[in-house]
């Protein structure tokens, strides 16, 4: 009897350390996403860095998970009192696969370009954001025979916009919605008809750069906007929405 109660003890004490363990390890798997993202904010580390953190996190996510999910099933029927920590770090570790997860969903719907141009033949160029962008961007020169075709297949509402009004004037409103939409007018040239300006995503911190063209044709004035991630092979669709914004936004 006493035999019986020491071994039930002992396994009560290892499934405690378990459960103990997989909790532990489902708050570090959620941590890692905000400490990475504030690190790299705060420029600790380049963003290869933050996919391989997001990969561990994942990892142990899904280990956790599992795991917990396992014993759970196998202790349904018994009086476990650690029984309400698994389902703890089942509910944890859930956290980060759901965001991680939703992202993965996110990268793989959308197409492998960071290069978004309303005119795919002759994009508009940039100026003065080249020597913003640093050495580790992005390359920004568009490529249409790579990146032309694939955007008109992801993103065939992308095209040129033709206005009646005059080059000054449509100049003038491009401005005050490059304010209206929260960007950060880097130059304007009037005279070119040239405006670059960038915007930086709230949570990440991402900057991204754009550069709109309005040039006269014919009786028509002609606006194209280009839009560039600096950082990350896919921009998720950003700079596709943000162009589209634009657009949408001057036409009203």
């Amino acid at each position: 009897m006493s035999l019986s109660k020491n071994t039930f003890s002992t396994d009560q004490s290892s499934k405690a350390k378990n459960s103990k363990w997989l909790a532990l390890l489902s708050i570090i798997s959620l941590l890692i996403i905000p400490f990475t993202i504030l690190g790299y904010r705060f420029g600790l580390y380049q963003f290869s860095v933050v996919l391989q953190l997001f990969g561990v996190s994942l990892l142990v996510a899904g280990m956790t998970f599992l795991s917990a999910l396992f014993i759970s099933l196998k202790q349904r029927n018994s009086n476990y009192s650690n029984s309400k920590q698994f389902q703890f770090s089942m509910v944890v570790s859930l956290l980060p696969l759901l965001f991680l997860g939703s992202q993965i969903l996110t990268a793989r719907s959308a197409p492998m370009i960071h290069n978004i141009s309303t005119d795919i033949t002759d994009p508009p160029t940039f100026n003065e954001i080249v020597l913003l962008r640093g050495s580790n961007s992005n390359p920004y020169v568009y490529n249409t025979n790579e990146i032309g075709e694939i955007q008109k297949l992801s993103y065939p509402n992308i095209k040129t916009l033709t206005v009646s009004e005059t080059v000054d004037d449509a100049f003038k409103k491009a401005l005050l919605l490059v304010d209206e939409l929260g960007w950060d007018l880097v130059s304007s040239d009037q005279q070119s008809g040239i405006i670059e300006a960038s915007q930086t995503t709230k949570l990440w911190a991402f900057t991204d750069d754009v550069v709109i063209r309005i040039v006269a044709k014919s009786d028509k004035t002609e606006i194209d906007l280009r839009s560039v991630s600096r950082v990350g092979r896919s921009d998720l669709g950003a700079n596709a929405k943000r162009i589209k914004r634009f657009l949408d936004a001057y036409s009203k």
